[in-house]
């Protein structure tokens, strides 16, 4: 009799209570294994977006900088090829010869004899666009006026 008390009064888990304990925890765990995935998506795409932000920031102060005050007459040459190609090339006021390239979707600059380096790349179209005193695109170089740059 002293036995059948004992295992009565015994408070134990069941095998259904454990059950149950393991399909909740494996909901939640669940659960927060998605929202770590879809932050840790998140974090990469915006880690992608500012180091894209960064390299345009760096590629326009280059192009700023050699840009700001260049002569018509110092222009070399400049050609935009029939597969949406440009070149142009021209002498920086220190007189450093200065050539921008753009081909498969990447600008290089070469500056002298150096090796060309890429200024940016993953662009859809030309960047450089030649101007003249009314904003339209020019072909003469007696015309140019203004350097526009869409990134």
């Amino acid at each position: 009799m002293l036995k059948t008390n004992i295992l009565k009064n015994e408070n134990g888990i069941s095998l259904i209570e454990i059950v149950v304990v393991l399909i909740i925890i494996g909901i939640v765990s669940s659960i927060a294994y998605g929202v770590i995935l879809m932050n840790a998506g998140t974090f990469r795409r915006l880690s992608d977006e500012l180091t894209v932000r960064w390299d345009l920031r760096k590629a326009l102060q280059i192009m700023r900088q050699d840009f700001s005050q260049i002569d018509p007459d110092n222009i070399f040459g400049f050609s935009k090829g029939k597969s949406a190609n440009f070149k142009l090339f021209f002498k920086d006021v220190n007189g450093n010869k200065i050539f921008y390239t753009y081909q498969n979707g990447m600008l290089r600059r070469r500056q002298n004899t150096k090796k060309s380096e890429i200024i940016i790349s993953n662009l859809k179209q030309t960047p450089i666009e030649l101007l003249d005193s009314q904003f339209t695109l020019t072909k003469n170089k007696k015309d140019i006026a203004f350097i526009r740059v869409n990134f």
